[in-house]
């Protein structure tokens, strides 16, 4: 099983933050899904643009910006040959949008929480 577990909004793979991601929160992430699948691998994508953390919440305009995100990282997953969708945001930006377009599952942290 090819996971692609998407995540919003890290931030740019060069900042802080997506070095934080990277080397940090990615592996948790993935030790956590081995334990209920064990031997998928795990693709993370960070969004190509990123946002600051702290903003996402506070304005408006950078959740449009997120779903946006979202939906650009995970539009191709199944012709990438992936079999299911991780939204790694509590918000769930684009899971609704994105299980109509894809025929693969995908997943939100939040509702699934």
């Amino acid at each position: 099983m090819k996971i692609l577990c998407v995540a919003i909004p890290p931030a740019t793979e060069d900042s802080a933050a997506g070095k934080h991601a990277k080397e940090v929160y990615s592996p948790a992430v993935y030790e956590n899904i081995q334990m209920f699948m064990p031997g998928a691998e795990v693709v993370f994508r960070t969004c190509e643009w990123g946002l600051p953390m702290l903003d996402t919440p506070i304005y408006r305009h950078l959740d449009v910006l997120s779903s946006r995100l979202a939906f650009y990282a995970a539009a191709n997953a199944k012709e990438e040959g992936f079999d299911g969708v991780l939204i790694d945001c509590f918000g769930d930006p684009m899971v609704r949008e994105l299980r109509q377009h894809l025929d693969i599952p995908v997943v939100g942290l939040c509702e699934s929480s």
